[in-house]
């Protein structure tokens, strides 16, 4: 969960932000979003480490786990809503062919982004073949 957004998804997005910035002004939603994806990769940690204790059979109360879980998921629903509904719309009204191409070319591993990429890897196949239908 934590390693395909932190490696691909989010430097992806990144690159997508910085290119707006950049040829198309100052944006504070846009400008936001880096800091959030920082904010992100940290809630996620946490919660992986909460999830890594109960595995390894430590004990936590569920009130804390159940926190811990909500506060994760509405951060999560709210950065992916906050780029679903204002975001990608915005890239998709703006952006030019020429704009899309010269993000693609920035995008340095596609090629073995093992959910997106050319071959996807063992562990993401069940979501791949989810998400491609």
């Amino acid at each position: 969960m934590q390693y395909q957004a932190d490696r691909y998804h989010h430097p992806k997005e990144d690159i997508l932000y910085h290119y707006y910035l950049a040829h198309y002004g100052e944006n504070q939603s846009i400008k936001n979003l880096e800091q959030e994806h920082i904010e992100l990769t940290q809630l996620t940690a946490e919660f992986a480490d909460i999830v890594d204790m109960i595995l390894l059979d430590s004990v936590i109360p569920q009130e804390i786990f159940l926190q811990k879980l909500y506060n994760f998921a509405m951060r999560q629903k709210a950065h992916l809503q906050l780029e679903e509904r204002e975001i990608f719309p915005l890239l998709r009204r703006d952006f030019s062919p020429y704009d899309w191409r010269c993000v693609s070319e920035q995008y340095q591993d596609d090629i073995d982004d093992p959910l997106f990429g050319r071959k996807v890897a063992d562990r993401y196949r069940n979501l791949h073949n989810y998400i491609d239908i």
